[in-house]
């Protein structure tokens, strides 16, 4: 499987914390909730803005008009996203949720005025900080 990246977006006042992993058309499966394109919806056949992949039909168009997708994996199928989480694909979080990174990372990275300020193993980083 191609690189994912997984991006958190602050959540507004209606709105959850989104999860979406980049993935290359080509390793789309069916399952997978699609929930943006890398070009304007528009300028494809679907109808709806975000999809879940349940055809062959589907996959095929993705293929003909994008490079690469965004997949939700809250609503795609439990085997799509375990097989995503398993591949042991570099995955990059960018949240601004302390309990997250601490909980979901291997390695965090700390920034401080668009500069990393200290990387390191979570644990670490939360018993010893920079400053």
């Amino acid at each position: 499987m191609h690189s994912v990246l997984d991006q958190t977006t602050r959540p507004g006042p209606s709105m959850t914390a989104n999860r979406r992993y980049q993935v290359a058309v080509e390793d789309l499966r069916l399952g997978m909730f699609v929930v943006e394109l890398d070009r304007p919806w528009l300028d494809t056949p679907f109808l709806l803005q975000g999809f879940l992949v349940d055809s062959k039909v589907e996959l095929d168009t993705l293929v003909k008009y994008c490079d690469y997708v965004y997949v939700d994996l809250e609503l795609s199928s439990p085997e799509v996203a375990d097989l995503i989480r398993s591949t042991g694909t570099t995955a990059v979080l960018v949240t601004h949720d302390q309990d997250e990174a601490l909980s979901m990372a291997d390695r965090v990275a700390i920034m401080r005025d668009g500069r990393i300020a200290q990387v390191g193993d979570p644990v670490e980083l939360y018993r010893r900080p920079s400053d």
